[in-house]
């Protein structure tokens, strides 16, 4: 099998030196994903505002032009058990695929470059069970 050229071209690329914008929310809903559905399968994993939309911002996209991944854009919001009062750095899915890693996860993390104070608590969606940490975050709490 030969190699060929990917065909595939990237539309509104941009090299920038300035760090993208961050936005801070609060009373957000966080929803699991199904452990047995991929994301695609599942439209009821997510980060919602306090109204039932999904944050734009925290949406998981994928391809040309990029489209939401099994989220739905509105939801009623469930009964939920609150979480404690902290600061999160929401990271989306955790992806495993190197690939994946890089431009979905590792990309996310920018804003600990220039965080100052305690470190924020990490969440994210990954295959595992809610309760689930990966020990591989080291000292960072799940």
């Amino acid at each position: 099998m030969a190699l060929e050229p990917a065909s595939a071209t990237i539309s509104a690329r941009q090299i920038r030196g300035d760090d993208p914008p961050l936005e801070l929310y609060r009373d957000v809903t966080y929803l699991p994903k199904v452990p047995e559905l991929v994301f695609s399968a599942d439209d009821r994993w997510g980060l919602y505002d306090r109204t039932g939309r999904l944050i734009a911002a925290a949406a998981y996209r994928r391809g040309n032009p990029p489209n939401i991944v099994g989220q739905c854009p509105e939801i009623p919001l469930p009964a939920v058990v609150n979480a404690p009062d902290d600061l999160y750095l929401y990271l989306g899915p955790l992806h495993f695929h190197y690939g994946h890693f890089l431009l979905a996860s590792l990309a996310r993390l920018w804003p600990l470059l220039r965080h100052e104070g305690p470190r924020p608590r990490l969440l994210y969606h990954g295959l595992d069970s809610p309760s689930s940490c990966s020990p591989s975050l080291g000292s960072w709490p799940c």
